[in-house]
């Protein structure tokens, strides 16, 4: 926040500090008004901003926003299409949007732009098992882990267990490798909602708010979390981010 301000300081029209103060304000602050007040400003200031329109584009679809973050993030795909991340983040747009058919498209389309771009194949095996097309999610899930340079005996066992037990058997293998190293706790929480744990799914939400974790903020749009709606404890977190 410093170096925000400190720009600012020097340049009150500069459109990249207003992003970047948008984004602190989203992610860490939890300050929502003013994220988007920072947002429309950084805009406005230079409309042909690429970034500009991404962070406006992440901000309205975690809100649930969903025809105006499309249409920033189609804008920001416009003014810099070679952008992994603005591809990769439309694709994010429709799939909170529930337009799986057209998210499963822009996530293949990002991954053809660079087939090392691990996280594309992640969110395009979340549409898939919420589909319940689970040869398919396996089959992305497996490249990807060779990917991110998963070892091959590692990935003979995850298919074996699939032969043996199926796919929610491969995902609790996955879940118990992948709690050995946590560095993102709100993606592990949403790795045992998808196995039906949702009391270590809330302890791990819970951890990834205290570290103001980027996907706290999509508490109310991710379909991942839909199990855990009922429970006190979602609305208790979602009082405590102010969404």
């Amino acid at each position: 926040m410093e170096a925000i301000n400190r720009a600012l300081s020097l340049d009150n029209n500069l459109s990249e500090a207003y992003s970047a103060l948008c984004e602190n304000k989203y992610y860490y602050e939890f300050d929502f008004a003013g994220a988007e007040t920072a947002c429309k400003r950084a805009i406005a200031l230079d409309p042909n901003s690429s970034l500009a329109h991404e962070i406006y584009g992440r901000y309205l679809y975690h809100h649930g926003r969903f025809p105006e973050g499309i249409t920033e993030l189609e804008t920001a795909v416009d003014l810099e299409p070679t952008s992994l991340f603005n591809q990769r983040n439309l694709g994010i747009a429709l799939y909170y949007a529930g337009q799986y058919e057209k998210s499963k498209a822009q996530f293949k389309r990002t991954i053809a732009m660079d087939e090392c771009f691990a996280s594309a194949y992640s969110w395009l095996r979340n549409i898939l098992e919420l589909e319940g097309n689970y040869a398919e999610a396996f089959d992305w899930f497996i490249k990807a882990q060779r990917i991110v340079g998963t070892d091959e005996e590692t990935i003979r066992q995850y298919e074996t267990i699939r032969q043996k037990s199926g796919y929610q058997a491969v995902l609790r293998a996955y879940v118990e490798r992948f709690d050995k190293s946590i560095n993102q706790y709100y993606v592990a929480a949403l790795l045992y909602a998808d196995i039906g744990n949702k009391d270590k799914a809330f302890e791990y939400l819970d951890i990834a708010y205290q570290r103001r974790e980027w996907g706290i903020n999509s508490l109310l749009v991710e379909p991942r979390l839909n199990a855990l709606r009922g429970d006190p404890r979602f609305s208790e977190l979602v009082k405590k981010v102010g969404l």
